[in-house]
């Protein structure tokens, strides 16, 4: 299980990143578009591009998985995650200050770097998702778990999985070790959209 949701997750950044929509959205828990349609979604993503705040998302490794827990026909699992998420800044009038103490708060200042003179940001941190999947199948979607998503989080997830699964501590991995060189710890949130910080 841990190489395939590492291998799905991977694929969704990879999507992310090329700005491929049809694979991000298919990778997403359907539920999610009962509660917001599909195009404003994309577009909601797409719009950070044309305000000059380019995300990339880089997967590391997977940290931990659940139990899975079992109800009306469908599975779940808490996939924790580390992840590191880049945010380039091509538009001059967006102020970095700004989001590098937004993104403080949400991080702490010890997993944000900050190049002032290149206009790039990226975070590090551990992150959490809920894969979900017909029971008597392998088709997993996936749900940001962040506390600012509960809300909408437990509108497509029963409230009673979620905290089943949150309530079992997922099982500690070794990471795999990776031929990539530039390889480095942890981040990402961004299965999650950033709204772009204000202009000057």
């Amino acid at each position: 299980m841990i190489s395939y949701f590492e291998k799905d997750l991977k694929r969704y950044a990879v999507a992310y990143n090329e700005r491929k929509w049809d694979i991000v959205t298919s990778m997403l828990n359907p539920g999610l578009f009962s509660l917001m349609p599909k195009e404003d979604f994309v577009a909601q993503l797409a719009s950070l591009d044309e305000k000059g705040v380019l995300i990339s998302i880089k997967i590391n490794s997977i940290n931990g998985i659940s139990d899975i827990v079992e109800k009306d026909g469908s599975k779940y699992c808490l996939v924790k995650y580390a992840s590191v998420i880049t945010i380039t800044l091509t538009n001059k009038d967006v102020n970095i200050d700004d989001l590098q103490k937004s993104l403080v708060s949400v991080y702490s200042e010890d997993k944000v770097k900050v190049d002032k003179e290149k206009r790039v940001i990226a975070t590090s941190s551990e992150q959490s998702m809920i894969a979900a999947s017909p029971a008597k199948e392998e088709k997993w979607t996936y749900l940001e778990n962040t506390p600012q998503g509960r809300q909408l989080l437990t509108r497509i997830i029963p409230v009673d999985v979620v905290n089943k699964l949150e309530g079992k501590a997922a099982e500690p991995v070794e990471p795999e070790k990776s031929a990539d060189p530039e390889k480095k710890s942890s981040d990402d949130a961004a299965l999650e959209p950033i709204e772009a910080p204000a202009e000057k």
